[in-house]
C-alpha cells in the first residue's frame, strides 16, 4: 500500500509556503515576511487545494484522504426521519367529554 502524505500549510500571496515565526500577539517576528494569504492542503499524489482558513484546508484534506481509501466510504450522510402530520385543528369541533 502506498503511503500518502497530506499536509496543510500557510502560504504567501505568491503561493510559497510561509515558514516565518509569529509572536503570540500575531505580529511577524521576521521583517522579510510578505504576509499570509491563505492555507493550502497538498497530497503526495500531486493534489492541491486552497482555502481562506485553516479549518477549510483541513476539511479539504480530510475529504481528499477519503478518496484514497479502497472502500467506498460515504463522505456525508443525512438520515431523514419522517414526522407524522398532526390532525388539522378546527374551531367548530365539539369538545370531548
Amino acid at each position: 500500500m502506498v503511503r500518502r502524505v497530506l499536509r496543510v500549510d500557510v502560504v504567501h500571496e505568491d503561493g510559497s509556503v510561509c515558514e516565518h515565526r509569529i509572536a503570540s500577539q500575531g505580529a511577524f517576528r521576521e521583517a522579510d515576511c510578505t504576509g499570509r494569504a491563505g492555507w493550502t492542503a497538498t497530497c503526495s499524489c500531486g493534489w492541491r487545494a486552497s482555502a481562506a482558513s485553516r479549518a477549510g484546508a483541513e476539511e479539504e484534506r480530510s475529504l481528499h484522504a477519503l478518496a484514497h481509501t479502497t472502500a467506498a466510504v460515504p463522505v456525508r450522510t443525512l438520515t431523514v426521519v419522517p414526522t407524522p402530520t398532526p390532525a388539522p385543528c378546527t374551531a367548530d369541533a365539539p369538545l370531548a367529554g
